[in-house]
């Protein structure tokens, strides 16, 4: 028979692997633009979005979730940080100011801590204010000479300490045990009273002198003082950040100060976590010094962290100091020298493999190893991914680039500029949005809500335009050949298959090797609705099943022919289901 009926039932996004389009798969694109796949394999028009919020000023973060037991979203904008209403388009208050540059966050016990840079800072539910640190007590068991043991190491973010002075029953001058104190506040550990300056004891020249001899006792006293100076400007310059702790996640992991250094924090005095303590000596310093920790991410009972150009894994771990104290200690390895992270802060965990960026590719991370799920040194763990949208990514560069993904759609986003390379990792396609200058997305109460320059917007299929801008969707085949590179056809008719959707249109043609100029079919189906309405495109039908509509299209003595969805109406959408071509096999090319 030389006549048959070449159909479409599965859309499978963009495909630029090859050295041309003419061994694309039947529902393969070589370009497309503005259309995603559905879960169910339909080709949709992308979201629109419509303006949550306005800001003064370019919005630089964004981020959701519990504070003080209340669910808040906030953003950073404009050097404030606001707290976003709810329902999203109630007013936003302004929380406190903040450095006006990019703005990360993450939640730790019920509080919201902020970096950028060049602050570190904390809102509880009720202000905003910089984090002035745990004040860790460094020395229990201090006599009069200053000598005492070591308990905890001095917190990176305060100038201040507690030391426990134990009383002998006779001395009343009792020397502090850190030179360049400058201040000191004394209290009774067992009854918590503060003493009185001036009265129960004075303050000189690095020595407490007591009105009188304390009784004897064992830490009797504690005493927080005050040096001239901390390394606090060395957790205000990280701008990042992940929790990791082996099994849990109770110490916070810092970095993106330009350096090959990560900060960790560290346990309070009762064992609790805190975001507010780094230990003096919590430092990890992976790999050589010349090249900078550019992202970090934890991976099963691992924290994973990326290079430019290398990759390591970390593990927690324990060591014995010299007086047999057992301290926490982490590990790393290099798990591949050849492979790294470009986007600094930018990995994302998708499906439980970490994504990266590097040169001009994005590579998932899998140990396919039947014993642990853990990456261990194998370069084969690296896997590019990226060969259908390589062409796309030639325009990106990489190291500005924003990533995010969308678990709920299964959806991974890289977005450079105003164009997003979306790869739906739940159908293992790939698809890209223009004019799409988005980017600080978070999904609140199942909505989807993202930046956009000082607009707050929310990305919906309820929104058929981009705040009044028509989305230009296309959607190009590649150049079919239908089995039989070596025969010219004959095409007169095509069937496309529509969701009936409000105001759902769409524009069909083709292009062969022998025309390019073929009319232009318009194709609709809608449902009725009352919401947006727009009579021009009224219907009363409230069939929701898909529809098939016949279009004439005659191409004659063709080789290769491309089919061209495409829709540009502000107006409209579309939900492609399937597009079956009739062909005659006519004779064989000359």
């Amino acid at each position: 028979m030389n006549e048959k009926i070449v159909g479409i039932q599965k859309w499978l996004g963009i495909n630029q692997a090859g050295s041309d389009d003419t061994s694309l798969k039947l529902g393969e694109a070589s370009e497309m633009r503005n259309w995603r796949v559905t879960q169910d394999g339909a080709l949709r028009k992308r979201p629109g979005m419509k303006a949550v919020h306005t800001f003064p000023g370019e919005i630089q973060g964004t981020w959701c979730g519990y504070v003080g037991g209340e669910y808040v979203q906030v953003a950073a904008a404009a050097g404030k940080l606001w707290k976003i209403g709810f329902p999203a388009t109630t007013a936003a208050s302004e929380l406190g100011a903040l450095a006006d540059a990019h703005t990360e966050f993450f939640g730790f016990r019920e509080k919201l801590y902020i970096l950028n840079g060049t602050q570190y800072k904390v809102f509880d539910g009720y202000k905003l204010s910089d984090v002035t640190g745990y004040v860790p007590t460094v020395l229990v068991g201090v006599g009069a000479d200053g000598s005492g043991t070591e308990l905890e190491q001095i917190n990176k973010l305060s100038s201040k300490r507690k030391y426990r002075i134990a009383t002998d029953g006779k001395s009343t001058v009792y020397v502090c045990p850190e030179d360049g104190t400058l201040s000191v506040s004394v209290k009774n550990r067992a009854t918590g009273a503060a003493l009185a300056a001036g009265t129960d004891y004075t303050f000189a020249e690095g020595k407490i002198t007591f009105t009188s001899a304390p009784p004897a006792g064992a830490d009797v006293y504690e005493v927080e003082y005050t040096v001239a100076s901390d390394d606090s400007g060395a957790v205000r310059a990280m701008k990042f950040a992940e929790l990791y702790n082996g099994a849990t996640d109770n110490r916070v992991f810092l970095y993106g100060d330009g350096s090959n250094k990560a900060l960790y924090s560290g346990l309070d005095i009762d064992g609790n976590p805190t975001a507010e303590y780094f230990p003096d000596m919590n430092a990890l310093d992976i790999g050589d010094e010349n090249t900078p920790i550019t992202a970090m991410i934890r991976h099963y009972s691992r924290l994973l962290a990326f290079k430019e150009d290398s990759a390591y894994s970390v593990q927690y771990g324990t060591v014995t100091n010299a007086e047999g104290k057992i301290l926490p200690a982490f590990y790393w390895t290099q798990v591949n020298k050849a492979i790294g992270n470009t986007a600094p802060g930018q990995v994302r965990l998708v499906d439980n493999s970490p994504y990266t960026l590097f040169g001009e590719s994005v590579y998932t991370w899998k140990n396919n190893s039947s014993y642990s799920s853990n990456l261990t040194i194998d370069e084969r763990q690296a896997k590019r991914i990226s060969d259908r949208v390589w062409k796309a990514l030639q325009d990106f560069d990489l190291r500005q680039a924003y990533c995010w993904d969308d678990n709920d759609r299964k959806e991974w986003y890289c977005v450079y500029g105003d164009t997003a390379i979306v790869h739906n990792y739940g159908l293992n396609v790939w698809y890209l949005y223009t004019n799409f200058p988005v980017n600080h997305f978070y999904r609140v109460y199942g909505r989807l809500l993202g930046a956009r320059g000082n607009t707050l917007v929310e990305i919906s299929n309820a929104f058929r335009s981009d705040c009044g801008e028509a989305i230009d969707a296309r959607w190009e085949s590649g150049n079919m050949h239908f089995g039989a590179d070596f025969m010219r056809k004959y095409s007169a008719m095509l069937w496309i298959g529509l969701v009936p959707t409000y105001a759902g249109s769409m524009t069909v043609t083709v292009m062969t090797d022998r025309k390019a100029d073929f009319s232009k079919k318009l194709v609709f189906r809608n449902s009725a609705a009352f919401d947006h309405a727009n009579f021009a495109h009224w219907s009363f039908n409230t069939n929701k099943r898909p529809y098939m509509t016949r279009l004439k299209l005659k191409a004659t003595k063709v080789t290769y022919y491309q089919l061209i969805l495409t829709n540009d109406d502000a107006d409209t959408t579309a939900t492609v289901t399937s597009a079956d071509i009739r062909v005659r096999f006519t004779g064989y090319v000359r």
